[in-house]
């Protein structure tokens, strides 16, 4: 049997102070089936799941099916207040340690 992964979209709204890992709120906001579809949707902002500036980065990751599923394939995207659009980015050096934030 095929196992059909999904992409999870996550958006982090971080705390005001400089605390590790900084990370105030997640909110895993949809999946989709494909990745393409996944990226188009962070990209064009949604639904405004920027939230009018509640959360200034995005994730998506793999999704494997079953428990505990460790992905780790992710694409992150950081709010570009000039483009006023998510932009692809690495993945900030605060959140290197963490995983699974849509599901986990």
């Amino acid at each position: 049997m095929k196992k059909t992964p999904i992409y999870t979209l996550t958006t982090i709204h971080l705390k005001e102070d400089s605390s590790f890992p900084g990370i105030f709120d997640t909110r895993c906001v949809g999946f989709f089936f494909d990745l393409g579809v996944a990226r188009e949707s962070v990209e064009w902002n949604d639904l405004d799941i920027y939230e009018c500036g509640h959360y200034p980065y995005c994730v998506i990751e793999k999704v494997e099916p079953g428990l505990y599923s460790l992905g780790r394939e992710e694409w992150w995207y950081a709010w570009d207040r000039e483009r006023e659009a998510y932009v692809p980015v690495e993945k900030p050096t605060r959140f290197k340690n963490i995983c699974n934030f849509g599901i986990g």
